[in-house]
């Protein structure tokens, strides 16, 4: 319910601007609002959860309305709990947003690949963002680009343990 007014008051303000161009006050407050309550938005309601994987109080956890940045080297694709806290995170706990994360310094394209390959398995989509750690090399960042992979350093969201 708090996303759909916020987002209602967002509509609201973006129109406020719009409709009142010629109003130059106007104009600014509601320009102003506007981005105040996107900041809010993204930053506070759809926080975001670094380094997820599976526990076994997975159901007690509320998954909605995050970004979730799995990491794909602590998933077995040969696990039945595993593909149960999958399921269960796409599924049950939907709307989120699921990438890939890494915590590894030094790596290479196989291993990006390995993670690639692994949550395609376990979530059955590809991944369109993926979450390092650490800075890449021009060959990791080219080989996302390929891969259609945006890669992510940092974030505004606020970031949930």
């Amino acid at each position: 319910m708090k996303y759909n007014l916020v987002s209602f008051i967002i509509i609201i303000c973006m129109l406020g601007v719009i409709y009142n161009y010629k109003t130059f006050d106007v104009r600014i407050i509601c320009g102003v609002c506007t981005i105040a309550f996107i900041l809010f938005f993204y930053m506070y309601l759809w926080k975001q959860r670094i380094n997820v994987y599976p526990v076994n109080n997975y159901k007690k956890i509320d998954y909605r309305h995050q970004v979730l940045w799995i990491n794909t080297n602590m998933l077995n694709v040969n696990n039945m709990q595993h593909k149960k806290w999958c399921k269960h995170i796409l599924i049950e706990n939907a709307p989120n947003r699921l990438g890939i994360y890494i915590d590894k310094k030094n790596i290479s394209t196989l291993y990006v690949l390995k993670q690639i390959e692994i949550f395609r398995l376990m979530f059955n989509y590809e991944c369109s963002d993926i979450y390092f750690k650490y800075r890449v090399s021009n060959e990791i960042r080219r080989f996302c680009e390929k891969k259609n992979l945006n890669i992510k350093y940092y974030s505004i969201r606020y970031t949930l343990l």
